[in-house]
C-alpha cells in the first residue's frame, strides 16, 4: 500500500484495516466485508455507528456493527423473490446476508484533502458454489467533518439478468433504546418480520414514529428517502438513494441473548436502520446495466 498522510492499513487480529487520523475527523474500514466500523468527527464524543463491545475480528466472520454490506441477497436466502433465489443452487445451505460481508475486497484507491478522505474498494463474484451470477461490486466511501457517504455500485459482467436484494446494516448508537424514535415513516407501508400471516409477513402501514418496546424487526417502504433517528443525546439524518426500503431492527431482551459477539445488554444503546433493496424492491439488471445504493450519514 502506498503511503498516505492520513491513511494506513494496520492489522486487528486477523483482519487488516484502514486507520483514517485526519484533522477534522477518525474512521476505520475493514478489507474484509468492505465493512466501516468506525467514523467520529473531532467535535463528536462518539463514533456515528454503533460496535459491540464483543466484536471478533475473525476472518470470513462479519464483526456485529459499524455498515456490513448484505449482498446478494438480504437475511434468510429462501426468503427472498423468486427472481433472487434462482441464483442461488441451495438457498436451505446459504448463509444469512450473502457473502459480501465476508469476503476480502480490494484496496482501489484513497484520495486525501485537507477536507475530506475518499476510499475506494472492489469486490468481484462470478459463478461460485453458493450463487450464480458475475458482477462487481464497488464501494465508496467519503468521509468529511460533517458527514460520511457510501455508496455501493453493482455492475452486471453476466450476459444474463441479474437479481439480487441488499441492505447497508447500519448499526447506530444511543444511550437509550426506549427514548429513541426514528422520524420519516409515518404512513409507510411495513412487513412484519416477527408475526406471520399464513406464512407471510404481516403488513401493516406506521401510524406515526418509530419507537422501541420489544423486539422489532421490519421492513419499510418509506414514502421520502431521508429518515430522522432522535435519541437523547444526538438527532442524525440518513439520507438514501436507490433504494425504497429500509429495516429497523432490535434484537431485545431474548434474542440479545442468543447473538453471537453481541453482549446480552447491548440491546439497550443500539438499533439498524439498513438502507436497502429488499422484497419487492429487489433490483434486476440486464447485462452490463449498474445499480448505485448510497447513503448518507449527517448530523446537524
Amino acid at each position: 500500500m502506498p503511503a498516505y498522510t492520513f491513511t494506513r492499513l494496520v492489522q486487528r487480529d486477523q483482519l487488516e484495516c484502514l486507520e483514517i487520523h485526519h484533522p477534522f475527523f477518525d474512521a476505520e474500514l475493514l478489507l474484509q466485508g468492505g465493512q466501516l466500523i468506525h467514523f467520529k468527527p473531532h467535535h463528536s464524543a462518539e463514533s456515528w455507528v454503533w460496535l459491540s463491545d464483543k466484536a471478533e475480528y475473525v476472518a470470513t466472520k462479519s464483526l456485529r456493527g459499524g455498515i456490513p454490506v448484505c449482498w446478494p441477497w438480504f437475511g434468510d436466502a429462501d426468503k427472498n423473490p423468486a427472481t433472487v433465489r434462482q441464483h442461488i443452487p441451495h438457498t436451505e445451505k446459504a448463509a444469512a446476508h450473502g457473502f459480501a460481508r465476508n469476503e476480502i475486497w480490494q484496496l482501489e484507491s484513497v484520495m486525501e484533502t485537507c477536507h475530506q478522505v475518499a476510499v475506494t474498494l472492489s469486490f468481484t463474484a462470478e459463478n461460485r458454489a453458493d450463487w450464480q451470477g458475475k458482477a462487481r461490486l464497488t464501494a465508496e466511501f467519503v468521509f468529511k467533518a460533517n458527514q460520511c457517504e457510501l455508496s455501493l455500485c453493482t455492475t452486471n459482467l453476466d450476459s444474463t439478468a441479474l437479481n439480487f436484494s441488499q441492505a447497508l446494516h447500519t448499526y447506530l448508537p444511543t444511550a437509550d433504546i426506549t427514548q429513541s424514535r426514528i422520524y420519516g415513516l409515518h404512513s409507510a407501508r411495513f412487513a412484519n418480520a416477527l408475526i406471520t400471516d399464513n406464512g407471510q409477513w404481516r403488513e401493516s402501514r406506521q401510524s406515526d414514529a418509530v419507537g422501541f418496546s420489544e423486539e422489532t424487526d421490519r421492513v419499510y417502504f418509506p414514502l421520502m428517502q431521508r429518515l430522522q433517528l432522535q435519541t437523547p443525546k444526538h438527532h442524525t439524518l440518513l439520507l438514501s438513494q436507490g433504494s425504497h426500503s429500509c429495516v429497523v431492527w432490535n434484537p431485545w431482551i431474548n434474542k440479545s441473548k442468543r447473538l453471537s459477539q453481541f453482549d446480552h445488554q447491548a440491546y439497550q444503546r443500539m438499533l439498524c436502520i439498513e438502507t436497502a433493496n429488499v422484497m419487492d424492491d429487489s433490483i434486476s439488471l440486464a447485462p452490463g446495466e449498474q445499480h448505485i445504493l448510497s447513503l448518507t450519514i449527517r448530523r446537524p
